[in-house]
């Protein structure tokens, strides 16, 4: 009896492990990851929802992830033109010179650049494929981070941080990017 209740503990441990959701490890990231697909929806009070997915494949947009946290992103012509197709407000960054540092907390990833921060959200789909995730809370977060450091910009005009996010929070009705890449 003693017997059975053993391997009943070992196979009731190895379940409640493997059901565990994994977080990324710096070792899994490492190298170069071609983006596959870009799926955009964003949708702010009284303008016209953004709505769109991006098929990458057949373009080179390959993101590298070093060991020493700095990050890169190449592409070619094809990959540009598809990126201003999206209308996106990119004026002033240089695609051909995309690079920064990265830092992993848990299942976010933090990439920064001179541009701008950003925060995703990672979720591996198989052993040679992740998705990176925005979504409208950790937008939201982004953004209080970022015009945090403006806090006396909005004094001059009567306004605290917390009084301008909640005018963005309630402009802001839905914020999703999700972007798979694959291992070249």
């Amino acid at each position: 009896m003693n017997t059975f209740r053993a391997i009943l503990l070992l196979i009731f441990s190895y379940f409640l492990l493997s059901c565990e959701s994994a977080e990324p490890e710096i070792n899994q990231l490492l190298g170069d990851w071609a983006l596959q697909t870009t799926q955009i929806n964003v949708q702010i009070k009284s303008e016209a929802p953004l709505a769109s997915v991006v098929d990458m494949s057949a373009t080179k947009y390959l993101l590298s992830l070093k060991e020493d946290g700095t990050y890169s992103i190449a592409m070619d012509d094809a990959a540009k033109k598809k990126i201003a197709n999206l209308d996106l407000e990119m004026k002033g960054v240089n695609l051909d010179d995309i690079k920064g540092t990265y830092e992993i907390k848990g299942n976010i990833m933090l990439f920064k650049s001179n541009d701008s921060d950003e925060k995703y959200r990672i979720t591996f789909l198989d052993t040679n494929s992740f998705q990176m995730e925005m979504d409208r809370a950790i937008y939201m977060e982004s953004l209080k981070e970022q015009i945090s450091g403006q806090a006396d910009y909005f004094k001059a005009y009567g306004l605290t941080i917390e009084e301008v996010m909640k005018g963005l929070s309630a402009e802001i009705i839905e914020y999703n990017v999700k972007t798979v890449y694959r291992r070249p």
